[in-house]
């Protein structure tokens, strides 16, 4: 937050430079050339890390969400049954450290959903059938592998 008041400060200091020989019988300004330059570059500076606080601030928030909906009860969650498609690469993630993955339901609707838990993942990686999601939002809650048939035929 301090960043904000440097650069609150660098461009009141500008203006004021700006503005002191026009108000002053004075013609020179209050600082010289290469002050001015660093007081730009301090702003410059200033509202870069500024920017960057603010994005780190909004990712940790994200973060926290994910795992709060992530850790819900199983009763909260929507319930699906489908297959995942496509377990994405991990230079792909939408959030670091979740796994996602394309899941194709029944009705023919296809969702993208993420799980930072282990044991999900390595059902979810493994299963060969179809599966019961368990999701919040876009976020694996639990899954379960829905035991397949074997009929007469293949024994």
């Amino acid at each position: 937050m301090y960043h904000l008041i440097v650069l609150i400060l660098c461009i009141g200091m500008t203006i004021i430079n700006y503005c002191y020989p026009i108000v002053s019988d004075n013609a020179n300004p209050i600082f010289s050339d290469n002050v001015r330059i660093s007081i730009i570059i301090v702003g410059i500076i200033a509202y870069l890390r500024y920017m960057y606080e603010k994005n780190v601030q909004k990712a940790n928030l994200l973060l926290e969400r994910a795992k709060d909906l992530e850790n819900k009860e199983k009763a909260e969650a929507t319930v699906g049954v489908g297959t995942c498609i496509c377990v994405f690469q991990e230079g792909y993630q939408m959030i670091p450290g979740f796994y996602d993955f394309l899941i194709k339901f029944e009705d023919d609707s296809e969702l993208i959903l993420s799980s930072s838990k282990a044991e999900v993942t390595n059902k979810i990686i493994t299963a060969k059938g179809k599966m019961l999601f368990y999701y919040v939002d876009r976020f694996i809650v639990d899954v379960e592998e829905i035991p397949t048939e074997i009929s007469s035929e293949d024994k």
